[in-house]
């Protein structure tokens, strides 16, 4: 559980949850991963564009592989965390910088499909195989189960190129926020659609 301090005393708990612990991990599964992907024409950097506002120990997204209503592919290199800037947060069999970019994975979602900012709101189940390594290639997936305005939910799963599994966060949801009523991506499709016809 974490907390902080309330200015007039007292705990504010900001998350809890349900840990089981094993001895040993169980072997990681697979994804099926069907890259390789050509890039998105027009890749952005979504750290410079106001998609995302993680600084440089966070900044591990390098592509857009796929982006559609189903969900996105990101290409990702997590880089190397110094031992004094891990602080509080230390690296042992746990990655909580390269995990934190599974969130930033929703983030790029929902800013491209609903032009809207937003921060998780709940994980239903974490599961961790094994950790994910710094300056190493790894994809993340995410599968959209659910959409609107106002609530996302999807699965997002991190893995190598084989599609062996890192982690995943399942029925992940996130609540946009500044929504606009038709997003970028909806008006593109409308535009081919009627195009074709």
């Amino acid at each position: 559980m974490l907390w902080h301090t309330r200015p007039k005393g007292g705990p504010r708990y900001n998350y809890s949850g349900t840990f089981t612990v094993r001895l040993q991990l169980p072997s990681p599964p697979g994804y099926p991963f069907r890259g390789p992907f050509t890039p998105l024409d027009g890749n952005r950097n979504c750290y410079q564009d106001g998609t995302l506002f993680h600084g440089p120990l966070l900044a591990a997204v390098q592509k857009i592989m796929k982006l559609d209503p189903s969900g996105l592919v990101i290409e990702c290199c997590s880089p190397r965390v110094t031992q004094r800037d891990q602080g509080q947060f230390p690296v042992h069999s746990f990655n909580p910088y390269a995990a934190d970019v599974q969130f930033q994975a929703m983030a790029i979602w929902a800013r491209y499909a609903y032009d809207s900012a937003g921060l998780p709101a709940r994980i239903a189940a974490a599961e961790h195989f094994k950790p994910v390594p710094f300056e190493e290639t790894y994809y993340i997936s995410l599968d959209v189960k659910s959409s609107d305005r106002k609530h996302v939910t999807a699965n997002i799963t991190q893995h190598d190129a084989q599609g062996v599994v890192y982690m995943r966060f399942l029925g992940t949801e996130l609540s946009p926020r500044g929504s606009t009523p038709c997003s970028p991506w909806v008006r593109r499709t409308i535009r081919v659609v009627l195009q074709i016809a």
